[in-house]
């Protein structure tokens, strides 16, 4: 999968934030029953656990989630393989230009310009920009829309815009450059996650050939 064929949107399915395993189950049982023809990216998040929690998580959201959407597992590279994850989603990218990968997905995350350096020689596929506005559920500083800008203008894969992205705000952060939104709220709130999912996938669509007609 080359970069310019990864999916548009990617939802981050935070064990934490769901607070309790029947509802982040739930949540991913529901994106599994649909055939998305790996339109979407699913990262797998699991934070403060044993590690043998970890383990059974990591491999019950694999069952579950299937082969239509691009599993994504954050954090461990050879569970993800050896899971046959389809990718991985590294935080940090300490030691990884000595560890073989192979994943058709391979991201990281910015926080500001400077985290950029440490993607040069690296062959990750896609960036994680955020946050880009103030997610409700934890106090940080947004990046804005101008920083976005920088961000996709200096990036040299394609750029994920996250944090605090609704709906009405997908159509700003693609016309800043975004290749694609990552939405972990947005998706995990919703009481319809496969039609809120869909309402994102519309509207990144809607804002790519909008953008392509003004260019």
């Amino acid at each position: 999968m080359s970069n310019s064929h990864l999916p548009r949107f990617m939802v981050i399915g935070d064990f934490e934030y769901c607070e309790n395993e029947l509802r982040w189950q739930t949540v991913l049982e529901q994106i599994g029953s649909v055939d998305w023809e790996r339109k979407i990216a699913v990262q797998v998040r699991i934070k403060n656990q044993t590690n043998e929690n970890f383990l059974r998580l990591a491999a019950l959201a694999r069952s579950i989630l299937g082969e239509t959407v691009i599993t994504v597992l954050n954090g461990d590279i050879h569970l993800a393989r050896k899971l046959l994850y389809d990718g991985v989603h590294l935080p940090q990218l300490t030691n990884l230009k000595q560890t073989p990968v192979d994943f058709k997905w391979l991201s990281t995350v910015s926080h500001n310009l400077a985290d950029l350096n440490a993607i040069d020689s690296t062959p990750v596929t896609c960036n994680l920009v955020s946050p880009i506005f103030s997610p409700h559920w934890k106090r940080t500083s947004p990046l804005g829309l101008e920083q976005l800008r920088v961000f996709c203008r200096t990036c040299e894969v394609p750029v994920f815009a996250l944090g605090g992205i609704c709906l009405q705000m997908v159509s700003d952060c693609i016309a800043s450059g975004a290749y694609g939104i990552a939405s972990l709220s947005g998706v995990l709130d919703s009481m319809s996650p496969n039609e809120t999912i869909a309402q994102f996938l519309y509207t990144i669509d809607s804002s790519l050939i909008r953008r392509t007609y003004e260019s």
